[in-house]
């Protein structure tokens, strides 16, 4: 491939040998309308974005690394599913660390697919009303830790709902 790293002398010269009309890309598979210095949109930016309008960033043919799925990926190696998984389970570990919790409080039960967690005091339908996204209420976690190691513990999902009846938490409705 050719680098077009010409001065603008040069490189209107170059464009006048090569692209007399100017109409179409440089690249000859792509076949979009040219922009500026012989590049349509899509070369231009990569141009501009990575130095080379040629460099392919993205590989669409590859499919994402969660098992079973055959998704295309968009981020991370993942498709936007998994992605988004991804991204909740690391920011589940950072709460986890904030906390220095890696076991239940109650019983000690330490399977990770199994613990929650869960409002010391039983006021977690309070938050939930401020933010609805669970994300968002992560995020919160880990910006302001101080008010996560006084309000958050992590219990098993047995021990939750044991809390959970015998303080009688069942959110804002009652039953």
């Amino acid at each position: 491939m050719l680098k077009l790293t010409l001065c603008n002398k040069g490189w209107k010269q170059y464009e006048r040998t090569y692209f007399p009309s100017g109409l179409f890309c440089v690249d000859k598979n792509c076949g979009n309308k040219a922009m500026q210095r012989g590049l349509c949109h899509k070369h231009l930016r990569r141009r501009n974005r990575y130095g080379d309008p040629f460099k392919h960033t993205y590989d669409s043919s590859r499919g994402c690394k969660s098992l079973l799925c055959n998704n295309k990926h968009s981020a991370n190696g993942f498709c936007r599913i998994h992605d988004k998984e991804q991204y909740q389970i690391n920011l589940k570990k950072e709460v986890y660390k904030i906390l220095n919790q890696w076991s239940c409080v109650r019983c000690g039960f330490s399977d990770k697919r199994a613990l929650q967690f869960d409002h010391i005091h039983g006021d977690g339908h309070k938050l939930l009303k401020i933010m609805i996204s669970s994300t968002a209420r992560l995020r919160y976690y880990i910006v302001n830790p101080e008010i996560t190691k006084k309000t958050i513990q992590v219990l098993c999902a047995n021990c939750n709902w044991i809390k959970r009846a015998e303080n009688k938490e069942y959110g804002s409705k009652g039953r």
